[in-house]
């Protein structure tokens, strides 16, 4: 009996029957079922491999971003944060994980409520903020995303560090006054 995988077949089940006897009906029937199940298990292996090397593919780009990349539950507590992330807020990751992330941004009450509308609406909302991190002032530009995360929503804040670009902004400003 042939296994079938999206219209190819993989390979084949074969039954021996110890007497002369042939198989009847209801026994060629049962394998039929076998290689059924058999191709259908195949066919999830595969898709299962398929997903883990997108999740692995994805976890590599997460980590290897250049841009600051948090992920956030609706509560703002961080689940998940890049290697980018890790130095900006120079702090290890498992003492980011779980952290109120409002307290990493220094942002104000009002800065807070307008995002948290924007959010709630699932619209981007875009923010430049300053952070000081290990003696350096880095300008971030960011924006925050409503996102699925595994089985729940989540919000997803990717920042872009422009301090290099902003310092020449102000040296150009302080050249031309």
């Amino acid at each position: 009996v042939p296994i079938v995988v999206d219209g190819h077949v993989i390979g084949v089940i074969e039954a021996l029957n110890p007497t002369d006897d042939v198989f009847d009906e209801e026994a060629c029937r049962l394998l039929s079922a076998v290689a059924n199940i058999a191709a259908v298990a195949i066919r999830n292996a595969k898709l299962y491999q398929r997903a883990l090397q997108a999740e692995s593919r994805y976890e590599n780009l997460f980590d290897s971003s250049t841009n600051v990349v948090v992920v956030l539950d609706l509560a703002y507590v961080i689940l998940d944060l890049n290697r980018r992330a890790q130095e900006l807020f120079a702090q290890p990751r498992g003492q980011l994980i779980g952290a109120d992330f409002w307290g990493l941004l220094g942002l104000s009450p009002r800065e807070i409520h307008s995002i948290l509308d924007a959010v709630a609406e699932r619209a981007p909302y875009s923010l430049q903020v300053t952070i000081e991190s290990r003696g350096e002032v880095h300008t971030i530009e960011s924006q925050f995303a409503q996102v699925s995360y595994g089985p729940r929503d989540a919000i997803q804040w990717v920042g872009h560090d422009v301090s290099e670009r902003v310092a020449l902004e102000r040296l150009r400003e302080d050249m031309t006054h």
